[in-house]
């Protein structure tokens, strides 16, 4: 916000007047919203601490304990009001008097971390795993609409969390895996689920916050993957199984669908449409085939990781972000340092490799703090 404030007191847009009343404002919201957090912080802190005591007190005395053991229906009643009330005196505090918003706000957190307990507790009450795939799925999706109701990071953070989760658990107990397969398949898939909930259009004009947060994670999993690609690879990732098959397919169809969709609103979503059909298209042909070799895939990673780093500053210095420039000149560093350790260690002597291993650490060290004081200072 500072950057487009002074980008418009250079176009005339406000005066020099105007400029320094608004960008004072801004501090001090940004530091309003630092200390909001850092009093949530503090209130979840002292919330779970006092549950602990509840039944550190309750597991002191025996007849209570007793008491409680003794009826199914009483311990997921007692649990389930405890959730419901969190989640009531949380909401009351924090958007009907507004008289407690950070105790209001971590009272919300606390009721989505319970709901999670009340699942956990019905599972072991029938029987049942308390830790298979379903259930985490299932607490995800119970808490996403928390998450965008109260516009809450922690609980998308949590629910997003636990959606990962889920998808890792689910192909565990699949036991179809290979650990080869362990390797791509995996934060691929995820990184693009999360890059696609990101592009969605519904999410990126109401939660944009949200967004930024799913791309991020979407394009770290594909970066790290692609940037292992470049430096080690198997000659077969192949396997049979269709549960492979399926969620790979599925995510491509959405890109598309998305893209076309979208086409009309900004060229960005056809580009990320194009990008991540072919990323997947890559992943689904080495899961198909019997073989390949190495190098193949080696240059592929390559290219992809060029493409992201090329399209990312490119919107990232048209769309204003700063996250995502720095983000993305982090990748650049990292990717050019990798390819300088990996080729440098072999043709270049030790001492020699070592003093421009340092330099080049250095140098890259002081353009990437400068361009960070030109991104914040709006220059």
């Amino acid at each position: 916000m500072e950057k487009r404030l002074y980008n418009w007191l250079q176009k005339n847009i406000i005066n020099q007047e105007t400029y320094e009343i608004l960008l004072k404002e801004v501090k001090e919201e940004a530091e309003k919203r630092r200390k909001t957090g850092l009093t949530i912080t503090m209130y979840i802190i002292g919330i779970i601490l006092l549950g602990l005591g509840i039944i550190s007190f309750i597991a002191a005395n025996n007849w209570l304990l007793a008491f409680l053991m003794k009826n199914d229906f009483i311990k997921i009643f007692l649990l389930s009001l405890i959730t419901f009330l969190s989640f009531y005196f949380g909401y009351v505090f924090a958007y009907k008097k507004r008289n407690l918003v950070g105790l209001g706000k971590a009272l919300i957190c606390l009721s989505s971390i319970l709901i999670g307990t009340d699942y956990m507790l019905i599972a072991q009450i029938y029987n049942l795993n308390a830790h298979n795939s379903f259930l985490y799925f299932l607490w995800s999706i119970s808490i996403f609409p928390l998450a965008y109701v109260f516009k809450e990071k922690f609980i998308n953070c949590l629910a997003s969390s636990l959606f990962i989760i889920s998808f890792i658990l689910y192909y565990f107990e699949l036991a179809l895996d290979t650990k080869l397969l362990w390797t791509i398949f995996m934060p691929i898939i995820l990184g693009s689920i999360f890059y696609l909930a990101g592009s969605l259009r519904a999410v990126t004009e109401k939660f944009n916050d949200f967004a930024v947060f799913y791309k991020i994670i979407g394009l770290k999993a594909v970066f790290i993957t692609l940037l292992i690609l470049t430096c080690s690879s198997e000659s077969s990732y192949n396997i049979s199984s269709w549960q492979y098959y399926i969620p790979v397919s599925a995510v491509m169809i959405c890109f598309i669908i998305n893209g076309i969709i979208n086409k009309s609103k900004d060229d960005l979503y056809i580009i990320e449409a194009v990008y991540f059909f072919l990323l997947l298209s890559g992943l689904l042909t080495v899961m198909l085939l019997n073989s390949l070799n190495p190098t193949f895939i080696m240059i592929f990673a390559h290219i992809f990781i060029i493409i992201m780093i090329y399209y990312a500053l490119k919107y990232g210095h048209k769309l204003e972000n700063n996250n995502l420039i720095s983000m993305t000149h982090l990748f650049l560093e990292i990717y050019l340092f990798v390819m300088f350790c990996r080729w440098g260690w072999s043709f270049f002597d030790k001492t020699l490799f070592f003093l421009l291993s340092g330099i080049i650490i250095i140098t890259m060290g002081i353009l990437f703090e400068k361009k960070r004081k030109e991104l914040t200072n709006g220059k």
